[in-house]
């Protein structure tokens, strides 16, 4: 992810229809996005819309989401993503003159 995409991040998954599912995204200083909690769809599929991560370090950070069904039964998911919102240095390093001109002659 990049500094164009880490104020409305989404992130979807699947799992059984109907099950409460709960997101949180976690930085390497422990920093925490959620929990954010849905709702999956009659085919089981689920989405956390627009998340803005602009509040975590750059870096790995981990992706958790834990459903649970209407009985009650739980199950874990977690998935690595790296965010890097820094540009690269970029320098000059020689001029294209020695006058710095650039002309006819």
């Amino acid at each position: 992810m990049n500094e164009n995409e880490e104020n409305a991040v989404d992130i979807s998954g699947d799992t059984l229809a109907g099950a409460r599912v709960t997101v949180t995204i976690i930085d390497s200083a422990n920093n925490r996005v959620g929990p954010v909690r849905v709702t999956a769809d009659s085919l089981g599929n689920w989405v956390v819309e627009d998340v803005d991560l602009g509040g975590l370090v750059d870096g790995p950070l981990t992706i958790v989401a834990v459903a649970v069904d209407s009985v009650g039964n739980r199950a874990d998911a977690s998935r690595p993503i790296l965010k890097d919102t820094v540009a690269q240095d970029l320098s000059i390093d020689s001029p294209i003159t020695a006058d710095n001109i650039v002309n006819d002659a």
